[in-house]
């Protein structure tokens, strides 16, 4: 019944006043919540704080916890699926408290390009690709793709500056019922001036036996299990190389390319603008606040015009 479970950080209370609006507990919809919710600071930004089904429960280091303030919200977004009759439905949430604060602090860092996806009937080959070249030093410490039912392979790799290639995951056989976080036995070292990427194919055709439909429909980006998504998270430990927090300078870069996809993306140049508030860049602020003021409406659902469709 439960397709996954994500918890969001409510630090304003904001979704408050969606629950009990129909009277009852909860309230319905797939609509990303996290912009309403998301935090002033990264942490728990750089924690995967979800259920999907594969995933093995490890805990975190000791010197890389995450802090809950009091007067938080913590949301639990289910996703349901039908069985065709009425379910009980009894979600279970386990905490594990440190004695200590955290001394590490890692960040998440996505790659993917749902903007672009337009998948077609019969398709068989069908690429979603995304990169991103690292303003600082990091330890990869983990890694965590994402894809629906046409999803067929996974692919990411880091470019080092001297031409090196890294793999980062290669999955063969895509599979959404086991999906997992994967946890690198050591830490995988990244220089300065990496380029991360990732390559998701996806298997649009009748020959493809997860395919949920026969014959094969046309499938856009969405978060039901009927869309597609191409996304890869890698949760890194950036390296101190200048007075700066480096995940001040990986966020800048992050945002900076999403606008590259999604250029009157409102979250993306309302957090630019914040940034330049922050490094005192008054006239750079104005400039990103009006673009996201022009942009509003859009938000994070903008994406790149697709192809057109072909007739079938």
């Amino acid at each position: 019944m439960v397709h996954h479970a994500n918890i969001w950080i409510d630090r304003r209370q904001s979704l408050r006043r969606r629950d009990g609006e129909d009277g009852q507990p909860g309230f319905p919809g797939m609509e990303n919540v996290s912009t309403e919710s998301r935090s002033d600071s990264f942490d728990p930004d750089s924690h995967f704080l979800f259920w999907k089904p594969g995933t093995v429960i490890e805990p975190e280091p000791d010197d890389m916890t995450w802090r809950l303030d009091p007067g938080t919200d913590l949301i639990l977004n289910l996703h349901l699926q039908p069985s065709g009759k009425e379910e009980m439905i009894q979600p279970v949430m386990g905490f594990y408290f440190a004695a200590k604060p955290p001394r590490l602090h890692p960040m998440l860092v996505q790659l993917e390009d749902d903007g672009a996806m337009d998948i077609q009937p019969g398709a068989r080959d069908f690429a979603a690709k995304d990169h991103l070249t690292l303003p600082a030093g990091v330890e990869v410490l983990a890694i965590y793709p994402h894809a629906h039912y046409l999803g067929k392979e996974v692919e990411a790799w880091a470019t080092l500056p001297d031409g090196a290639r890294q793999w980062l995951i290669k999955i063969t056989d895509w599979d959404i019922n086991w999906q997992a976080v994967y946890t690198y036995r050591t830490p995988v070292w990244l220089p300065k001036g990496t380029t991360i990427e990732m390559r998701i194919t996806y298997d649009n055709s009748d020959s493809n036996p997860r395919n949920p439909n026969h014959p094969p429909k046309r499938v856009r980006a969405g978060p039901r299990s009927a869309d597609e998504m191409g996304h890869v998270w890698l949760q890194v430990l950036p390296k101190n190389e200048s007075a700066e927090d480096p995940r001040v300078a990986l966020q800048e870069a992050a945002t900076k390319r999403r606008l590259k996809k999604y250029p009157g993306d409102f979250v993306a140049h309302c957090n630019l603008g914040a940034l330049d508030i922050d490094r005192r860049n008054f006239s750079d602020a104005v400039s990103n606040f009006e673009q996201a003021q022009r942009g509003f409406g859009g938000g994070e659902k903008q994406r790149r015009e697709p192809l057109p469709a072909q007739e079938s």
